[in-house]
């Protein structure tokens, strides 16, 4: 930083604010979804772990909180590759597990999916 010059800061946000960003949180990952459990376990390790580092905390809530909508991306592509490309898939499952996913026409895959380098 340069001699003189202070640093900017966000002005910090209320607490209604931030237990409104948790609850709903807690309602929209923790009880609604299929994942719940697996959001449960990260929180609860999360706070066993670092549960007094405030830093830290704030980046695994943070990091929760955009695991959502990683998970409704993935719901997307998923269904766009489905729907798009009926046979694209095949899935070989040994003892009850997949295996291996092979795909038929990747170009094609490819310019379906949202975001992708082929389509822009």
């Amino acid at each position: 930083m340069l001699a003189g010059a202070t640093g900017q800061k966000a002005p910090a946000a209320s607490l209604l604010y931030l237990l409104t960003i948790v609850f709903k949180s807690f309602w929209k990952q923790g009880v609604l979804p299929g994942y719940r459990r697996a959001y449960w376990q990260f929180l609860g390790r999360l706070m066993m772990r670092w549960g007094l580092a405030p830093q830290k905390r704030r980046l695994g809530f943070e990091l929760a909180l955009s695991g959502h909508h990683f998970i409704r991306y993935a719901r997307q592509v998923a269904e766009t590759l489905n729907v798009g490309t009926p046979a694209a898939f095949e899935l070989n499952e040994v003892n009850g597990s997949t295996a291996e996913i092979a795909v038929d026409d990747l170009p094609a895959v490819r310019q379906r999916l949202p975001y992708s380098r082929a389509s822009s």
